[in-house]
This record gives C-alpha cells, structure tokens and sequence, in this order.
C-alpha cells in the first residue's frame, strides 16, 4: 500500500507487485508476456543450481552464476578439427588438429601423439574414431588412407585404401565395427565398415551401403546400438552436400546393402547428435530460421525454432559439432547476435520440467566431447592460431557473468525495482546492473532507456534485497534487463519484483 494526501485525508492507493521468478526457461519464441512466459533471455546461468547444491527444497529456480569453463593445461598444433571420447586407460579423450597431429587429452592435460603418416600435412579433413582397443584416424588423399594406433599409446600404421579423395572419411562406431564413408573421387555415396578385432583391421566388402550417384554423407550417429542413423544430401562443388532440395537421413541396421528407412530433411541438414537415447537433428529450414527436430518412431518431428538466434554451421568447412551432449540435456552451439558472442545452448525436459537457457557465451568452441569419466571438453577455435582447450568443472571459484531480458510486461505506473538476492556483491568490481526499457504513448519518442543506479559492495540496501528508483519511468510496458560484472563472485538472484499501481 502506498499513502497520498487528499484534502488534508490520508487516501492509501494499493500497489500491485509483478514478480519475475523460477528461471529454468526462456522464451524468445513466443514474445508475449504471461506469468508462464515472463522470461526472454537467459544467460550465463545455471537453472539447475536448485537441484545440484544440495538444497533440493529451494523449489523455484534462481538466476544462480554459472561457474566458468577452466582451461586445460598444455598446447596443441594448429586448430582442432575432431574429438573422440576413449573407453578408459590413460586418456579420456582424443583430439586430431587441421597438422593431422593426434592428441590424448585428460581434464588437465595435453599429450602428444604424434603424426599418423608421420609428418605434418595441413588439412581440415580428418576424422577419429575407437574400435576393439584401436584409436583409428581418416585423412583424405590420393587415395585416401585410414590409419590405426593401439591403445593407450603405440605406433600409428596404416591399412587399405579408399577411393574418396577429398572432404572427410566420417568414421562411427557400430555393433562390432566402425561405419566409414566412402565413394568416388569428389562423393561420398558409399557406407563401409571397417572389422577392428583382427591383428590388422580391414575394409570388409559387404555389406556396402550406397546412397546412389550424387549424394553425399554429411553425418553418421549410432543411434542406441539398433541402427546407424546416416545424414547424406546432393553434393555441389568439392563433393560436399549443400543446398535445401534433397537432404536425407536413412537408418540401417548393416545387416544388409540397403538401409531399413529413409526420411527427408525439411530443409538444409546442419547436424545431429544422440543425447539421452534420443536423436536430435539441427536444419536450416530457410534463410535465417533454424530449428530442432527429433526422430519419433521414423518420423522426423519438430521440437522448436532457436529465435533467440540461428544454429551455428561452424567456423570452418568440414564435418560440424552443432550439437553436443551437455549433462545429458541437449547443447546447442548458436551463431553470434546483438546480444552473444558465440553462444552455446542448453535444452531440454526431465522432473523439473522443460529448460532452455543460454549457458555460456564470448568463446567461439567449434568442437565437444564428453569424455571417459563425463567431463565436458571443448575446443576454442583460433583463426590463424592453434587450438585453446577448456573443461566444465563441477566446483570452483571463477563465475560467469549473468545477462538476462525479460519479456515485455504491460505496466501502470511502475514505481520501482526490488532485485533479491542470497548475497549482495562482494568484492571491489561486483556489480547488479538494470536498465529499464519502456513503450508507450506516452513516452515522446515511443520509446525509453532508462539505467538505474548499480547495486555494489558499498549501494546496497541489505543482505537480500536493494530497491531501485526507476527514475521517473513512464510507459505501458516495461523490459527488465539485468547484468552482473564480475567473475570472482556467484551472483544467485532469486528474483525481480516490479512495483507498480
């Protein structure tokens, strides 16, 4: 309640409080504001903060700082151009870069494998993969060639031939054997498999899967052990799918030469990935529109259109790491905006309900992997450059910073801001920042940008709550935009409140 004066008599006016809370999903998609839609962006968080704390009966969500990607100690040669998780033993993962130089990777640290053909060779065309104890790398050449390496450390040699010469022999794990793609010289029509449990692998010759003259394998996914599930599209110049006409995904058990089912992309094919049993596929269904699909039965069906920004088709030419496993939700690596640098997505469904948020941005990662022991491993991209590796941790004292929008919210008489809090900034550089955006007919030029005053370690009002003047805002709608600065301390904001007639 708030009192004025009227005649010498105390007239009490009743305020209404809008309060902006339970930050597990944003919706650009549908910009409308209700109190089931009052968030359009959601970043540098972790929404799940609630459920993996300990602290299990804080039931709504807050805008809790996620803690920051930490790097991994070591260098590599060049650029990273694939990663593979391992199935124990020294390293957890593997990495080859654009010298077609093999890495083993841990959390913590970089060792160098050396060259399979035993020097260097620039090209963005290599591709890894595990089978039967056996690391396995592809380079395109003339022919191309597939080399082995036991595990955890022996000698690279190398078997058979391929007939692709150029872009990437894609390698997959499968049953017992590695689906490899192959073709002529500037198409890979044909799926093969390589048996990896004889002294030295082999090609086999049947069954061969062929996609017919023309097309292309752009992604291959095991999807759960039943089939392999086999992107591929009309090549153009260089022998890569591109375009929208004709992009396909068909499933084949390898039992045979043809595959079991065919299904049409509905527009251009950028990637996919299997995440928590279910496949999910990336298409760029028209000019600045993408969306996620996922496989029901042996239909592709859509899940949502990323509004908040286009699906990135990575930084270079090659296979794409679009999408990756992120904590068993699906991760999405999005094109820069206005608003992000290289953003990268979190989404997905489990007890708590639907998530969607933007877990990180400022990086420009270009490959994922989850690695032996489930730590998330990702590449930075360096243009000219080499490679920047990083790894999630669970615990830590570097922190993101927040940045988050909300919906426009239809508003009479806004008198101020309550921002809560668990703690208020702690250190010299710790900051809250809002900023007010305004609509209406009132406003002169229809619209307002208002920058209310900071909360710091010195300006707030107490240990859970400051209130915030609006400065005189005028408007019919309002959009509440609200930052943190400062990577030394975990911002957690519970909530918003909007104070208003």
């Amino acid at each position: 309640m708030a009192g004025a004066t009227l005649g010498g008599i105390i007239v009490w006016l009743s305020m209404r409080q809008i309060v902006l809370e339970n930050f597990l999903k944003q919706y650009p998609q549908v910009p409308q504001y209700s109190e089931k839609n009052q968030h359009y962006l959601i970043s540098g968080v972790n929404p799940l903060y609630y459920l993996t704390d300990g602290t299990q009966e804080e039931q709504i969500a807050p805008l809790a700082a996620s803690l920051d990607w930490q790097p991994i100690v070591g260098s590599v040669s060049g650029n990273i151009v694939h990663m593979v998780s391992s199935t124990g033993g020294t390293f957890t993962a593997y990495a080859v870069t654009d010298t077609t130089k093999v890495y083993g990777l841990t959390a913590g640290s970089v060792t160098d494998l050396g060259y399979p053909s035993g020097s260097s060779n620039l090209t963005q065309n290599c591709y890894l993969a595990i089978g039967a104890n056996s690391l396995f790398m592809t380079n395109a050449g003339s022919p191309g060639q597939v080399f082995y390496m036991s595990l955890p450390q022996g000698t690279w040699s190398s078997f058979g031939t391929i007939s692709q010469t150029s872009g990437v022999h894609i390698m997959e794990p499968f049953s017992d054997h590695i689906a490899i793609s192959d073709g002529t010289t500037n198409q890979s029509n044909l799926v093969k498999l390589i048996d990896p449990t004889s002294g030295t692998p082999t090609i086999l010759t049947i069954p061969v899967l062929n996609l017919g003259a023309g097309f292309g394998v752009t992604q291959m996914r095991n999807f759960n052990d039943k089939y392999l599930a086999v992107a591929f599209g009309k090549v153009g110049a260089g022998g890569i799918a591109t375009g929208y006409p004709q992009n396909y995904i068909c499933l084949w058990d390898t039992a045979t030469d043809s595959f079991n089912y065919s299904m049409k992309v509905p527009g251009k094919f950028i990637d996919m990935k299997v995440v928590d049993s279910v496949l999910y596929v990336a298409v760029q269904v028209a000019n600045d529109k993408t969306c996620i699909y996922q496989m029901r039965g042996t239909n592709l069906q859509k899940v949502f259109t990323t509004q908040i920004s286009t699906i990135s088709t990575g930084v270079r030419a090659g296979v794409p790491c679009s999408l990756f496993d992120f904590k068993n939700y699906l991760g999405i690596l999005l094109s820069s905006n206005t608003d992000l640098a290289h953003p990268v997505m979190v989404y997905g469904n489990d007890e708590s309900g639907g998530i969607e948020f933007i877990h990180s941005s400022g990086r420009n990662f270009d490959q994922f992997v989850v690695d032996y022991n489930g730590n998330l491993i990702v590449n930075e991209y360096v243009p000219s450059g080499n490679s920047n590796l990083y790894y999630y941790v669970s615990t830590g004292s570097i922190y993101q910073t927040i940045l988050y929008k909300s919906q426009w919210i239809p508003v009479k008489n806004l008198q101020a801001l309550d921002i809560n809090y668990d703690s208020p900034p702690a250190h010299t550089g710790n900051s809250i920042n809002v900023t007010v955006y305004g609509r209406g007919e009132d406003i002169i030029t229809g619209s307002s940008t208002t920058v209310l005053n900071p909360i710091t370690p010195t300006t707030y009002l107490n240990a859970e709550r400051t209130r915030l003047d609006v400065k005189g805002f005028t408007g019919d709608k309002v959009k509440i935009q609200l930052s943190t600065a400062g990577n030394d301390w975990g911002a957690i904001i519970r909530k918003i409140v909007l104070i208003a007639e």
